[in-house]
């Protein structure tokens, strides 16, 4: 034991030295390089302490139960996160690009999957020896920071990054060291590639800013820390128990799915999405696409818009090419992008909806086919 607690201090100290080299990487080198480089330094440790002390397959017995828990809070707290979302707005996700996968998509996977293969590694073989455990983690929170690091050329970009990435990273990297001296690894990767891939994955991110989303990781992390110590996990042996308990756990969640998505479809709130019938918008949209929209007044409307209205009891979604005021009432001239003349009709407050933001691509021909099917009859 003594010797596997020298040979990690040495690798800690290794780790020390590489946190010294990305402090002094900061303003020479963009974050998104910096990620690869903490990468391969990272990959050459892991090499290493597998080689000294092998790697010994996870047969926590406790580890499904804990990656059950994991998702049922990261599906709950992502739940009300998009609730939110209904109230405050939405911003689009990153593009499907191949400069995302390069720079956003890749690098998190590889820096997840190796830095908990390595907590995993080392931590398993400290045999709960708390100092080298709060080193590691400490080492790990300061270098995640310093990949994330942008320019901080004032003191509110100081406390920005404190408290938009030290603060979370410093409670996610915690639970990770947690997670991985009680259940293994498995349940800390899933954690930490949810929170990181969700806006590269997600076609549409609730817009909460970064302190709503600071409190919403945190509750995440303490709340996957309390409900696994408080053991419940010792029910595991408890067949009735595990069956009653993964019901909660994922039929709540799925009911508060649907009924988030019924609020959104019907429009109650400030935002909704519908469905797009045709192929009037090209490029922009197409025909089975789904457009979030923002409710709004006429005047807040701007010519280059695209603007959502009723017509003869259908909604159109055209952009709008004139806007002029006629006897103190606005009114708005819309076209169709793949349309070659504008719209017969005139739209006024009487008629106005909202604005378009953006498509979410296919998730509208259901509503379209049902419509269909209804008129048919």
């Amino acid at each position: 034991m003594k010797k596997n607690i020298k040979l990690i201090y040495l690798i800690e100290l290794a780790l020390f030295f590489f946190t010294l080299i990305m402090c002094g990487l900061i303003n020479v080198i963009a974050s998104k390089y910096r990620i690869f480089i903490a990468i391969t330094f990272l990959l050459v440790l892991l090499i290493t302490s597998c080689l000294i002390f092998g790697f010994k397959k996870d047969n926590n017995y406790n580890k499904n139960s804990s990656i059950r828990i994991v998702v049922a809070k990261l599906m709950f707290f992502g739940i009300i996160a998009y609730l939110l979302g209904i109230i405050i707005g939405f911003n689009r996700g990153y593009a499907y690009t191949l400069q995302s996968l390069i720079y956003g998509i890749i690098p998190i996977v590889l820096l997840t999957i190796i830095t908990e293969l390595l907590r995993y590694v080392l931590l398993k073989n400290t045999f709960g020896h708390k100092k080298t455990i709060i080193i590691f983690t400490i080492l790990i929170i300061i270098i995640n920071s310093i990949i994330k690091m942008g320019v901080v050329d004032s003191n509110y970009k100081i406390f920005l990054f404190i408290v938009a990435i030290v603060l979370p990273t410093i409670a996610i990297e915690s639970l990770c060291s947690y997670l991985v001296t009680k259940v293994g690894p498995v349940s800390g990767i899933v954690l930490k590639l949810t929170l990181g891939l969700y806006p590269y994955i997600i076609p549409i991110v609730p817009n909460l800013g970064d302190y709503i989303k600071v409190v919403i990781d945190i509750i995440i992390v303490y709340s996957t820390y309390t409900t696994i110590n408080k053991g419940l996990l010792e029910y595991d042996k408890n067949d009735k128990y595990i069956d009653k308990f993964n019901l909660r756990l994922f039929t709540y969640p799925v009911i508060i799915v649907l009924i988030g998505l019924v609020i959104l479809v019907s429009g109650i709130f400030k935002y909704q999405i519908i469905a797009i019938a045709s192929d009037s918008m090209l490029p922009v949209f197409a025909r089975g696409d789904g457009l979030l929209i923002e409710k709004c007044e006429i005047d807040e409307i701007e010519v280059g818009d695209i603007l959502v209205f009723e017509n003869s009891k259908a909604i159109i979604t055209h952009r709008v090419i004139k806007k002029e005021v006629v006897n103190n009432n606005i009114k708005l001239t819309t076209k169709g992008d793949n349309n070659k003349t504008k719209d017969d009709i005139v739209s006024t407050s009487s008629n106005v909806i909202g604005k378009a933001h953006f498509a979410i691509k296919y998730i509208g021909f259901p509503t379209i086919w049902i419509n269909e099917l209804f008129n048919r009859l």
